[in-house]
């Protein structure tokens, strides 16, 4: 993911994912199977700009695509507010998502975008999180959420949590 902020913005690119490599393995007690899956990231991508607004606390969320929401169901939103909430932040945000990855394809697109808006938020906000750091709370939004903060290469374990750059 490439970042690039400007006064009080980012813009940010989120890469679609490949899995090279997939294995469903056992059942865990919490539901969900673990799996041993090589990633990567290709040459499609969509595009995120969050802007910091003042004056409001609200995440404003607007896409190219009419047919996602743009409230809460989005991964976007939710992972805005996700961060918005662990910093204790008193602003807004705008942002506009623009979709080229397909949705409901496996390519990732949502996990992808959550994971662009906690990168993005964290360079815009000048966190200073970790990969690790970032992983662990988009593993809150999804399993393919933490991949995206070691692409774009990595073996993935776990129920996804468990991510290992691979250099190729």
């Amino acid at each position: 993911m490439d970042a690039k902020r400007t006064l009080g913005r980012v813009r940010i690119r989120a890469p679609a994912k490949v899995n090279l490599i997939l294995r469903v393995l056992d059942r865990r007690a919490d539901g969900f199977h673990n799996l041993w899956s090589l990633m990567q990231t290709v040459a499609l991508e969509d595009e995120l700009s969050i802007q910091l607004r003042s004056g409001s606390q609200e995440v404003r969320l607007e896409c190219s695509d009419q047919s996602l929401p743009t409230d809460h169901r989005n991964l976007v939103a939710r992972a805005a507010s996700l961060v918005l909430q662990h910093t204790g932040s008193s602003f807004g945000l705008d942002i506009s998502l623009t979709k080229r990855i397909p949705m409901e394809a496996g390519l990732g697109g949502g996990s992808s975008d959550a994971a662009a808006t906690i990168m993005g938020l964290n360079h815009l906000l000048g966190l200073d999180w970790s990969p690790e750091d970032m992983g662990r709370l988009g593993q809150c939004l999804g399993s393919d959420v933490p991949f995206f903060f070691f692409a774009p290469s990595a073996v993935v374990r776990g129920k996804g949590e468990e991510v290992t750059r691979v250099q190729v």
